[in-house]
């Protein structure tokens, strides 16, 4: 359906998500950055369940507002049952578009010759 531009300061994007068991998950996000602010760092503040779990999680270059990458993983805790994961755009500057949230490993993933990655 779209992106979520983080533009000014105090913006955010919220996902209230349901889960069955409670336990440690991996999440990423997937977005762009053409912004080189920070030496190409453009960082979030990332909370579950109203708990800050980083307070500068990383969104680094990925050369250009179209060119779409996932953040690095980072396990949170999630409650069986509804929870809520939040990023902020905590400072004063332009801040990544936020595709989607992934909750979960990704898939494997294979190299062609051509080196564009496939997945499987």
């Amino acid at each position: 359906i779209g992106y979520y531009d983080m533009h000014v300061q105090g913006d955010f994007i919220e996902w209230n998500i349901t889960m069955q068991e409670a336990d440690e998950y991996p999440i990423s996000f997937r977005y762009a950055s053409a912004s080189k602010y920070g030496g190409g760092n453009s960082p979030l503040k990332l909370s579950v369940n109203g708990e800050v779990i980083s307070s500068a999680y990383p969104f680094i270059y990925t050369d250009s507002w179209s060119m779409y990458k996932y953040s690095d993983m980072i396990d949170v805790t999630l409650n069986s049952g509804s929870n809520t994961i939040r990023l902020e755009l905590a400072e004063d500057h332009s801040g990544p578009n936020i595709d989607h949230l992934r909750v979960g490993k990704p898939p494997a993933v294979v190299m062609k010759t051509n080196g564009w990655a496939r997945t499987v």
